[in-house]
């Protein structure tokens, strides 16, 4: 198999399999890099514990941080529907954005989903994506259901937010699927909480259209297995090893 192409039955396994295949490449980086998760709805909390170890190393934020600027999970629980958790989020976003200057000075991913700068004002992009996927299921459209992250303007150092350029979700047979795409992603700082992120979007996306969960795909122009803080190489190792006995375990 191509070693810039994982195939992995959960978002878990899929993070470990990525470290695995990009930590022996040169640099420990890849170009092109593409992770297929065959069940985004399923976590091996064992495996983020792992993943929270590399960061708390690393001194980073944490998988449950780093996933909320994608999706607000807790806030998502107590609002289902999609027009209510953008104003609620909303609400909030220039404080949150006051909190982490330096992460969420320039926004969130999830700031982008519901509040997407154009000239005519902010656009709600969740909101229009399901009541789209709400209006097409029995006609069974499949692919015009797309959200933007970048904007022109961003990026005018070539770094930092967003890393994420776009989601695109397509429709098949009553299952939502989604593809991710990346400029560039940090495995051990980011994609963990990216995949997590990503999947419960999803997930809560598909529930709100009345929709199954299909695969989730992210796709990654330039991956490469990070050494942020104390975070060595042989650190990854060591995870990707403890990680591969506790999927032995639950066999």
């Amino acid at each position: 198999m191509d070693d810039r192409l994982v195939s992995a039955p959960n978002l878990s396994a899929a993070w470990v399999s990525a470290l695995a295949a990009v930590r022996p490449l040169p640099k420990n980086k890849a170009m092109h890099f593409v992770v297929r998760i065959a069940d985004p709805t399923v976590e091996v909390l064992e495996i983020r514990a792992l993943a929270d170890e590399l960061l708390l190393l690393g001194e980073r934020q944490d998988v449950e941080t780093v996933r909320n600027t994608i999706f607000p999970a807790v806030w998502a629980k107590r609002y289902p529907d999609p027009d209510r958790l953008a104003n609620h989020y909303l609400a909030y976003y220039p404080r949150l954005r006051k909190l982490s200057p330096k992460k969420n000075g320039r926004g969130t991913y999830f700031g982008r989903i519901v509040d997407y700068p154009t000239d005519g004002g902010g656009f709600d992009q969740l909101t229009d994506l399901v009541e789209k996927l709400r209006a097409e299921r029995r006609r069974h459209l499949s692919s015009r259901y797309e959200i933007n992250i970048w904007v022109p303007g961003d990026l005018p150092s070539g770094m930092g937010f967003p890393c994420m350029s776009h989601m695109s979700f397509h429709l098949d047979d009553g299952h939502l699927f989604l593809q991710a795409i990346y400029r560039n992603q940090f495995l051990v700082e980011r994609a963990y909480g990216n995949y997590l992120g990503l999947a419960q979007l999803q997930t809560y996306v598909a529930r709100a259209a009345g929709l199954d969960v299909g695969e989730l795909m992210v796709t990654a122009g330039h991956v490469e297995v990070d050494t942020p803080g104390a975070v060595t190489i042989g650190a990854v190792k060591r995870v990707i090893e403890q990680a591969a006995s506790t999927f032995l375990s639950q066999d």
